[in-house]
């Protein structure tokens, strides 16, 4: 009889919860829109969640989980939310993960090294700053919340890394993701360059509700942009994903693939025509193979064979893609032509930069001027142009203050690190890591990464991988 009871008492259970999801689904369905799809997804996300904790370890599946994230980030709107808005799929996810997270690790206490607490505190204060930001400027309200909610979805993917990301292979596993993700990017890249009526059906799942070209024609060059729809950043993205190869390089020689990894972000570049992002390729490269030389930490010979294959590279970019590298060096051209390289005129920035020092200066704020968007004020100008000043004018001195000090702190622990832990079985991966860190904060003067909710989780996901490289005692 009892067992009778429990039978019907969880087919009750089962049919008061699937009754109403099935009608919710249904409703989704036939809505077809790409909110709808998106809540769809949550549901089967949360489900499948539930059920991955009932049968592994916790912390296993929200590793797993993570994995996910950061494969997907590079393919920002395949679902989302009505647009191309700040809350897609992936940033839910990393949402869903870190309240698990907080769930799971709040009783667990870890002890922090004092050379490490600005991990933790200076990321707050950088949220602090983009709280009172958000709710003291509360122009354009819609806008604000999606940059709002973007900024606090690369800083919990941060914290998500360095909670469930502890071992020097995981760090590995992560890298190795990223290279794959880049180059699913270069054969869309690829496709747009050479075959634009295929991309129209290949990027169609990836567009936002603007229009976008299959490739922008910019000044009369055609630019690549991936699914990250913005030919600078994805410009960014391969030179990054650059130095990653070059890292697998040294360390996994007899591995093939990398080689074409570090190919294909050299083509990469040349499809976007990006001249900053191609110019650091080749002083991060150099830096890095003189480094290593130097250092004595080449003992296989690795920098000799790279800069064959490099040569190597160079001739069959030329055979394949001749239009492209002309295109390329006419952009290089233009850019050494000037007498002053640095000047604003000679990277192209001045008038959008003339325009934001007249904006900030109109009405300084220590909280910055909120978080909406720049085209808002001027049509002309999407952007400011400069990872510095969106900081400076969005956040105020607060804001640009807190993450200043947090590179800082970042980069003088890594260099402390590489100095006085030479025989660190992380002491290559500590150094590609910071190559990567200071390329982005160099490119940072004229893009930034903050445009979008897809590039300022790649920025913080390296933050994040650079902190857990500099925890020696994590691997002993």
């Amino acid at each position: 009889m009892d067992s009778t009871n429990q039978k019907f008492t969880k087919f009750l259970l089962l049919f008061l919860i699937v009754i109403p999801l099935s009608y919710f689904v249904s409703l989704l369905a036939l809505d077809a829109s790409k909110t709808s799809v998106g809540v769809f997804i949550m549901l089967l996300f949360i489900l499948a969640y539930l059920f991955l904790i009932s049968k592994v370890n916790n912390e296993r599946v929200n590793a797993g989980i993570l994995k996910l994230i950061i494969f997907t980030i590079s393919f920002p709107y395949l679902i989302q939310f009505g647009g191309r808005d700040a809350f897609t799929v992936t940033t839910f996810i990393i949402y869903f993960l870190s309240a698990v997270s907080a769930i799971f690790y709040l009783n667990k206490k870890r002890k922090v090294n004092n050379n490490e607490k600005f991990t933790y505190i200076l990321p707050n204060y950088i949220l602090i700053g983009l709280f009172f930001s958000f709710i003291l400027n509360l122009n354009f309200i819609g806008q604000s919340l999606r940059y709002y909610i973007a900024n606090i979805s690369g800083i919990l993917l941060y914290f998500l890394i360095i909670t469930l990301i502890k071992k020097r292979r995981d760090i590995l596993k992560v890298l190795k993701i990223v290279l794959f993700s880049l180059f699913i990017q270069f054969i869309i890249s690829f496709i747009q360059i050479k075959f634009p009526a295929i991309a129209s059906i290949v990027i169609t799942p990836f567009k936002d509700r603007y229009f976008f070209g299959d490739a922008p024609v910019v000044e009369g060059i055609i630019r690549a942009t991936g699914t990250i729809q913005n030919y600078e950043l994805l410009g960014e993205w391969f030179l990054i994903g650059g130095m990653i190869s070059l890292f697998f390089v040294y360390n996994e020689i007899k591995n093939k693939r990398y080689y074409l990894y570090y190919f294909m972000c050299f083509a990469g570049l040349i499809f976007t025509k990006t001249r900053g992002a191609f110019l650091l390729f080749l002083i991060c490269s150099t830096t890095a193979v003189i480094i290593m030389v130097i250092s004595k930490k080449d003992k296989k010979f690795n920098s000799l064979k790279l800069v064959s294959f490099s040569v190597v590279a160079a001739f069959f970019l030329l055979l394949l893609f001749s239009d492209q590298i002309m295109l390329m060096l006419a952009r290089l051209r233009d850019y050494f032509m000037h007498r002053d390289l640095l000047t604003s005129e000679a990277i192209n920035r001045k008038q959008v930069w003339d325009i934001s020092f007249k904006y900030y200066l109109c009405n300084p704020s220590f909280w910055g001027r909120g978080l909406y968007n720049v085209e808002s004020l001027n049509s002309r100008t999407g952007s400011f142009h400069s990872l510095y000043l969106t900081l400076f004018y969005k956040t105020g001195f607060w804001g640009i203050s807190a993450h200043l000090i947090f590179w800082f702190c970042l980069l003088r622990l890594t260099i402390r690190n590489l100095i006085l832990r030479f025989n660190s079985n992380l002491w290559v991966l500590r150094l590609f890591l910071l190559i990567c860190l200071f390329a982005i904060l160099v490119d940072g003067i004229k893009i930034e990464y903050l445009r979008n909710s897809h590039t300022i989780q790649f920025a913080w996901m390296l933050f994040g991988l650079l902190i857990v490289a500099n925890r020696e005692d994590e691997y002993r």
